[in-house]
């Protein structure tokens, strides 16, 4: 998704789909591919940030968001069909997870991309079909990019993290949220409702569920 996409060498199954083909027309191609696949890499690169205030929400994030859940349910269908075991995995860039700039229209895009591909995962939980997240940096080695990937789908579901992603630069970034949490539950404890928790616990009152 993107012109700035990591190059990984020819790809004899590119799929492309138009800028304004709707998700079921998306999906649809997907599902009549000929030739099964046991993977499928939905890659997008960073793109430029543009400002909030100068976005087009419709070109910038929505239709992308489109495209690209068109491509990952799409894929999942085709796997599930075959009954084998297969990936997908989405090649994301690095400031999908920590960002590291303004607040942008391409950083919204990348963290639903990135919820996305979570729920996809939770989605196929129990069956074959196993999903991965692989981060990619800026001017990362096409080739140690490439074995990352090689690894992310031999392996089981996993998170591949790029060189930039390290324990120092995830703790910073983390550490002020976890604060912020202590802080909320540090108060007074809530007042005792009464009754009205027994709402809830329906074996306790008598309640027979359907």
């Amino acid at each position: 998704m993107g012109a700035d996409a990591p190059f990984l060498g020819p790809q004899p199954d590119y799929f492309a789909a138009e800028a304004d083909a709707g998700i079921a027309a998306v999906r649809a191609q997907i599902e009549a591919m000929p030739v099964p696949s046991n993977t499928y890499l939905l890659a997008v690169g960073t793109g430029d940030p543009v400002a909030i205030d100068g976005a087009d929400w419709t070109s910038e994030v929505l239709a992308p968001l489109r495209r690209a859940f068109a491509f990952a349910t799409g894929a999942a269908r085709k796997l599930r069909a075959s009954g084998d075991r297969g990936s997908i995995v989405f090649l994301l860039p690095s400031s999908a997870l920590l960002s590291d700039g303004p607040p942008s229209a391409r950083s919204v895009l990348l963290r639903a991309l990135l919820g996305m591909a979570e729920a996809l995962r939770a989605e196929l939980g129990s069956s074959p079909v196993r999903t991965s997240i692989v981060f990619h940096a800026v001017g990362e080695d096409p080739i140690e990019l490439g074995a990352r990937l090689e690894h992310a789908v031999a392996e089981r579901p996993m998170y591949s993290l790029s060189a930039d992603l390290d324990g120092a630069r995830i703790r910073g970034y983390f550490a002020p949220l976890f604060a912020a949490i202590d802080a909320a539950g540090a108060g007074p404890p809530l007042p005792d409702i009464g009754p009205m928790a027994m709402v809830y616990d329906l074996d306790r009152v008598g309640t027979r569920r359907s």
